[in-house]
């Protein structure tokens, strides 16, 4: 009984996981500390980790933030305290010629 038990836990906690993937896709955010990387982008806004909040990966929460506004590029301007802008930039079309 304990091994089934087990097992259902195992798929749930998997079953949640694929779900929130799937909800977020997996579309990339680049991440740069340069700020003419961003110059020609759109800004969606100032993103900054509350203080309340501890995390052992600065960046990968700023990540987050930039990702739920919709960005896919997010310039760190500082991870003590965790501080960022979103950008959305234009990305050259996959037939572009060199």
């Amino acid at each position: 009984m304990k091994t089934i038990l087990r097992a259902a836990s195992c798929f749930g906690v998997v079953a949640l996981f694929g779900a929130g993937c799937a909800a977020r896709g997996f579309k990339p955010v680049a991440v740069t500390r340069d700020p003419g990387a961003v110059q020609s982008c759109q800004s969606l806004g100032n993103l900054k980790v509350s203080l309340g909040l501890q995390y052992s990966a600065p960046e990968k929460a700023l990540l987050d933030l930039a990702y739920e506004k919709g960005a896919n590029t997010l310039l760190v301007q500082s991870t003590e305290p965790p501080v960022g802008v979103a950008y959305r930039c234009s990305m050259p079309s996959s037939n572009a010629t060199r």
